[in-house]
Parts: C-alpha cells; structure tokens; sequence
C-alpha cells in the first residue's frame, strides 16, 4: 500500500466483515516478568506466531494474511536491531540499520536502495527522515510505543497526523519483549500500523488511533495480570492474544 491511511482503511474494512470467535481464557500461570507473545490472530484474516532470542527480543515472526504470507527475522547487536529480513512472495529483502552512541537510529537502507539518513529530536522523542522528496516523522511516547505519524509532502501540503494512545495501567502484548515499531515504520509504514494493531507490537494496549477527521477506538480484556488478551473494534471481531514462557 501507498501510505498508511490506504493500509488501514483495507484492513479494517476487512476485519469488520469476519464473525467474531471465543477463546479459552489465557492462564496467568505464567510468571509476569516470563509471559511473551506467542501469537496474535483474527480467525480467517491474520495470524502471527512469534519467536525469540534468549533475552526476549524478538526472533522471527511469521505472518498469515489473506492474501499470502511473509516471514520477517531480526539480527542485533549490542541490544538494537540491525538487520531486518523479510521474506515473500517476492523473494527476500534486507533493512539494515545503524545507531548513534545514545543507541537512537541514525540511518536505514532498504535493499539496494541509497542510505536514508535519519535525525533523532529529544523534545519530541521523535524521529524524522526523508523519503523521496517527502519527510516523514514519528514520535514515540515516554513507554517507546508509537505515538504520532506524520507526512509532509515537498509540494508543501501535509497528511493528517495519526495519533496513537494507550491504555497506561495495564499491559500490552509486548511489555516483555522489545518492540521494533519504530524500525518497520522506517521500512514499511503500512506493515508497521499492522503489526501495531493487529500484531499487538506495544508494550501498552492500544486504546484509539486515528486523525482530527476519524479514528478507531477499541476494548480490550485483560488476563489477572493486566495482560491484554482481546482487543476489538467498535462491531468488529476479536483479535487474540496468546502467550507463553519461554523455555
């Protein structure tokens, strides 16, 4: 997809016309500080398992959509992200980041693509960077979760922002691990938005995204250790959450 408005209206124009499926409660048996994500679903849309490194960053995730899979797999040095494989029906494509000494993003480089430098602004917590004639800009918040998309075009128009809040007391899917959201936002904005609501990439839930003219609220339920472990749209279906302890 173009940008990451076209992405989402298709995905929850897609979800809203699937039925909805109970789950088996998710047991708090899992020590808190050991419960990771093992896979996040709607029945008959998506589906993404999840693997991870043996200190819960994440490994692998394979994806299941309707229209076809793909498999991403992360390298890391000294804690960050430095190469992001992903593979599909088109072959496979590598997203290699580098890093300031604070750890902050300095820079990407998609395939045989030309390096796209990338500022980092404490203010804000926010990253900024161009592509093509375009900039781009995400702010995260004080947790890491993205916080605020924003386009600006080199006609001098902009997008409207996407905001993104969370539900602060309790916890997302990922608060064990370490999310990558920024990181597929500088490759794929569009697959970002999707592993951040439908993947449950965030370390708080999701509440409500949306711009000044529309947005999506959601309800969630939660396990007795204020995990997420359902998530749906004003009438649309579930989407799942699964967890596990790593062995």
């Amino acid at each position: 997809m173009k940008n990451l408005a076209t992405y989402l209206t298709f995905i929850l124009l897609g979800i809203f016309a699937v039925s909805c499926r109970k789950d088996d409660d998710i047991p708090s048996s899992i020590p808190e500080n050991e419960k990771l994500l093992k896979r996040a679903f709607v029945v008959n849309l998506w589906q993404f398992n999840y693997e991870y490194n043996p200190d819960k960053t994440i490994r692998a995730i394979d994806i299941s959509i309707e229209d076809g899979s793909e498999k991403y797999s992360f390298e890391y040095a000294n804690g960050n992200l430095m190469v992001l494989n992903a593979r599909g029906s088109k072959g496979i494509k590598t997203c290699v980041y580098t890093y300031d000494a604070d750890n902050k993003i300095t820079s990407f480089k998609i395939g045989n693509n030309p390096v796209i430098l990338v500022d980092y602004f404490d203010d804000l917590n926010r990253y900024v960077w161009k592509k093509g004639e375009d900039e781009v800009e995400i702010r995260l918040n004080a947790a890491g979760d993205l916080a605020k998309f924003s386009k600006f075009y080199a006609d001098g128009s902009n997008s409207d922002p996407f905001e993104f809040v969370y539900a602060d007391t309790k916890k997302g899917a990922f608060h064990n691990s370490k999310t990558p959201i920024p990181q597929f936002m500088m490759y794929d904005e569009g697959m970002g938005a999707l592993l951040l609501y439908g993947g449950g990439m965030s370390y708080k839930p999701l509440e409500f995204f949306g711009t000044e003219n529309t947005g999506y609220s959601f309800n969630h339920e939660y396990d007795g250790q204020g995990f997420i472990t359902k998530s749906s749209a004003s009438d649309g279906p579930t989407i799942d959450f699964e967890y596990f302890k790593q062995q």
